[in-house]
């Protein structure tokens, strides 16, 4: 398969990481299928990687919170793209997480419950389409010096993947966990 016949999904292509992993796959020669809450904030964008790099992009509507919407967001897509990359999440402000329930649970379902949603569905997709196919899912934290999070758990260092599954996979992005930087490598 050429890139030129590659697609990727981005779930949360308006962030700063989304931008970046949207560069990488556009200089790669591979159609975008990006995603947003509000897909005006994508157009600027969309105009850029087509200047750039000529690429193939198209915007589609996308809320994490909106469970029931995600059957919608699929069938938009149409063909399975051969690989998602989910960067979407939300922060949120751990004093207000504190005292107010329904926005701690908020922030739980836009980084947790929503993306594991999503990306199920696209895995049986990508089940039925054949084992060329990626699922990548990019989740950081911000150290504990720089700011609390939501999150019970603290950014360790990256190793590379260890089982045999994880050893023949070539994954766009590897996290080198030094704060928040990230090393991009070119897609495959």
């Amino acid at each position: 398969m050429t890139p030129a016949s590659k697609s990727v999904l981005i779930l949360g292509a308006t962030s700063d990481i989304g931008r970046a992993i949207a560069g990488r796959y556009a200089a790669a020669g591979w159609s975008l299928i990006l995603t947003a809450r509000d897909v005006a904030n994508l157009d600027r964008d969309i105009a850029d990687l087509a200047v750039r790099h000529q690429a193939k992009a198209r915007a589609l509507a996308f809320d994490v919170l909106d469970l029931a919407g995600f059957p919608a967001l699929v069938a938009a897509v149409g063909d399975t793209p051969d690989t998602v990359v989910s960067v979407i999440g939300e922060l949120g402000d751990q004093d207000r997480a504190m005292s107010d329930p329904a926005f701690a649970a908020n922030v739980m379902r836009a980084n947790f419950e929503g993306p594991s949603v999503i990306l199920a569905l696209f895995a049986t997709a990508m089940a039925v389409r054949g084992p060329a196919s990626s699922l990548v899912s990019a989740r950081w934290l911000a150290s504990a010096g720089e700011r609390q999070t939501l999150s019970m758990a603290r950014p360790r260092p990256a190793s590379p993947p260890s089982s045999p599954a994880c050893a023949r996979a070539s994954p766009p992005v590897a996290y080198t966990s030094s704060r928040s930087s990230l090393a991009l490598s070119a897609p495959a």
